[in-house]
This record gives C-alpha cells, structure tokens and sequence, in this order.
C-alpha cells in the first residue's frame, strides 16, 4: 500500500492502523495499567509546559504521526512538540468550533444530554464531582475563523430508556 492510500484508508476506518513499510497493521488496545501510565506522563508533561508559559503542546493518544526518514505512520501513546506541526495534506479531522456533549446514565436507567458552545460554559461531571469551563477544555485550540457560526448555548436535556443488550 502506497502512504496515499493508507492515508484514505486510515480515514475511512472506524479502527486505527500502523504503517510500516507499505504493510498496514491494526493497533490492539492497550492494559489499564498502561492507560493509567500514559496518562499520568501526559499530565507531568501538560502541567510542566502550563507552568513554563511555553508556546509547546502536548497531545494524547489519537495523533497520527509520520515519521519522515522511514515514512511509516504511527499513533503514539503522546506527542510533545516545541515546533509547528507540519501536515501531510490540508485535510483535518477535527472540530471546527468549540462545542461539547454530556450524556448522563441516570439512576433510573434513562440518559440525560447536555451541550455546551460558549467559553465561560461550565460541564458538570456530578457522578465525579468535577467542573470544567469549556475554556480550559479548549486551551491554546485555534479555530479557522472562516467557520465561525452562531456560538449561543443550546442546552438539550432528554430522557430515554436505557436497554441493556441481552
């Protein structure tokens, strides 16, 4: 397979996929110690670069990332980089307004929903008591300017049964 073709085939797929020498291999998933591991590096790294003041980001788990000597692709656990991104083509697969969903599993088995669109919007994680501002989720996120749409709140809150497959 041709690094053109993996890159279409990588963005069709539900799974995600390590290049190597024109072969393509599916990823496994990785151990709760391993998670556990990861995160907490992504955290020392993030906390270290919000500290300094720096300019430099830190990403997790999800970053395709191709290494120019060999041309094979990969996803590491994290990247941490001080430089501009350089990217393989002017396809992003990303967001492209700051905009977040909540659904909540509720007692009574039903789930609630939530939304939220402005900076100063708050989540609530009441099953672990935790409150983010959409801001902080959406640090140092730039967003092209030319998508901009209306960023009111919209709140949505439905209920629906919960069926667990039998």
């Amino acid at each position: 397979m041709t690094p053109v073709e993996y890159l279409a085939f990588e963005r069709a797929s539900r799974e995600k996929h390590i290049y190597w020498r024109g072969e393509v291999f599916a990823m496994s998933g990785a151990s709760r110690q391993h998670l556990k591991i990861s995160g907490n590096t992504f955290y020392q790294i993030r906390k270290a670069f919000d500290d300094s003041e720096s300019d430099c980001e830190v990403m997790y788990a999800d970053m395709r990332v191709k290494n120019e000597r060999t041309g094979s692709c990969f996803y590491p656990d994290i990247l941490a980089t001080c430089h501009s991104p350089k990217f393989e083509d002017n396809e992003f697969d990303t967001q492209d307004k700051m905009y977040f969903e909540r659904y909540t599993r509720s007692g009574d088995s039903t789930w609630e929903y939530c939304s939220a669109s402005l900076p100063d919007d708050t989540l609530a994680l009441s099953s672990i008591d935790v409150q983010i501002l959409l801001s902080d989720v959406y640090a140092k996120v730039e967003f092209d300017p030319e998508n901009d749409e209306d960023t009111d709140l919209k709140v949505v809150e439905e209920k629906s049964e919960f069926q667990v497959p039998g």
